[in-house]
């Protein structure tokens, strides 16, 4: 349904004056879109400001922006879609002297969040409320499901939840060419799809096309297991790395962690501020894929940068390493990959819980997003999220992680790079993350 929110368009005035500014953007057009519980203001510009303020009045309700070299030149009302009962009640411009001031009021108390669009250039405004809804159901003995509203720092999220109990067994299956869920057809109680496709989940890592590994993106994978004695747990698999140089493969023992006798240790920025190790080792930091400079311990850990940490016998393969000589981190084979007999084993994305604290990346976009955790007592937790305009405006694998923790998980990893998965349960979808149900070339099966 469309009506018309009215908004005073108002002429700024123009001030002359013998100094060159810069270039000022028009603020062209307004469009509003109304959600349950969320509005969602687009304000088209020419040019994004060169520079602006965000601030809320909880006694008033009220969200301003200050837009500076911004100039009022909307000529119509602005369009206003209401799906549900949004928050918004109203908009004011008013010209100041370097911009405009934009001031959106809310009909109850909220949270906000507001950013930039570039190519068309946008600012675009979340108002949501601050609420959280859970509502849960009960499938059988083993099975428990929660259809789940809450927000996060973006805005508003919908998820979907199953916990299955720790004597429920699993199975994988492999599906080439994959199949929907409401395919399989040995008997079941609840099925899960992984990998739709084309799309096997991330890896720990990225590459480039040289080989070079991604510092930002060197993360643990989780590994799933099941077994009768002790239920679903999960373990961790860490990074396998290489160090090449002109003349030599160094193999990395360990990334990010203490660094231990005769063993070769990578650390990364997200390691922390520095390596912390005592002076009795030798360490070479490298920039820029060459070496800047080589110590003996507790060497700073630079954007961009990695330390390889030695001790004891390792410390021979650093010592010809001199300032200069190039070094590429590479990412190295298993020597040998053990399944799980009965396929009671998902391998799955980055790990994004560990003992119940975040060790996944330090930054992260909203998207749409699945994940599996499992609890103390040895269940699983399935949850995924989804991602469609301001009713629910995806998470970060921190914001994941931390929904996981809501649900009772101690460890846990996302299904990376597949967004929204499909559940099924007791023969019907309880979640698909499309209208159209996918088709998945892996696909969880609990017994």
């Amino acid at each position: 349904m469309m009506i018309r929110l009215k908004t005073a368009a108002i002429i700024a005035s123009i001030m002359v004056t013998t100094t060159v500014t810069a270039c000022a953007g028009d603020l062209t057009a307004v469009r509003v879109s109304d959600y349950d519980g969320a509005s969602r203001i687009v304000f088209d510009m020419t040019e994004l400001p060169l520079s602006w303020t965000k601030s809320y009045n909880a006694n008033q309700n009220t969200v301003t922006l200050n837009l500076a070299n911004t100039t009022n030149k909307i000529s119509n009302a602005a369009d206003r879609t209401t799906h549900k009962i949004g928050v918004l009640k109203g908009m004011s411009f008013q010209p100041t002297n370097d911009g405009l001031q934009v001031r959106l009021s809310a009909n109850q108390s909220i949270n906000y969040h507001a950013f930039t669009l570039s190519n068309p250039n946008r600012v675009v405004v979340d108002l949501f409320s601050d609420y959280s809804q859970k509502t849960t159901k009960s499938v059988g003995a083993s099975i428990q499901t929660a259809n789940i509203k809450t927000a996060v720092n973006e805005g508003l999220i919908r998820a979907y939840a199953m916990t299955v109990s720790n004597d429920a067994p699993m199975v994988v299956a492999s599906v080439p060419g994959g199949k929907p869920l409401s395919s399989i057809s040995q008997q079941h109680i609840a099925a899960v799809g992984l990998s739709v496709p084309g799309k096997s989940f991330d890896k720990p890592y990225s590459v480039s096309a040289s080989g070079e590994v991604d510092l930002n993106r060197i993360q643990s994978i989780g590994v799933l297991r099941y077994t009768p004695s002790r239920g679903y747990f999960i373990e961790e698999k860490k990074p396998l790395l290489q160090a090449k140089t002109p003349k030599s493969t160094l193999v990395i023992t360990t990334v990010n962690g203490p660094r231990r006798n005769n063993a070769l240790t990578l650390y990364t920025s997200s390691f922390g501020e520095s390596t912390n190790t005592n002076e009795f080792g030798y360490e070479v930091t490298v920039s820029n894929g060459k070496v800047l400079k080589v110590g003996n311990g507790n060497s700073a850990l630079g954007n961009n940068q990695f330390v390889l940490s030695a001790h004891g016998a390792a410390i021979a393969s650093l010592k010809s390493l001199k300032v200069g000589t190039p070094v590429v981190l590479q990412p190295r084979q298993e020597l040998a990959k053990v399944e799980t007999a009965g396929g009671a084993m998902v391998e799955g994305g980055t790990l994004v819980l560990h003992n119940g604290s975040y060790v996944g990346p330090k930054d992260s976009t909203n998207r749409s997003r699945s994940f599996i955790g499992t609890t103390k007592d040895e269940k699983l937790v399935v949850a995924t999220v989804d991602k469609h305009n301001a009713s629910s405006v995806g998470v970060t694998l921190e914001e994941g992680a931390n929904l996981l923790t809501s649900l009772g998980a101690i460890n846990g990893f996302e299904v990376s790079n597949q967004g929204s998965v499909d559940v099924e349960v007791d023969g019907h979808y309880t979640h698909k993350g499309n209208e159209t149900p996918s088709a998945y070339e892996k696909i969880l099966i609990i017994k």
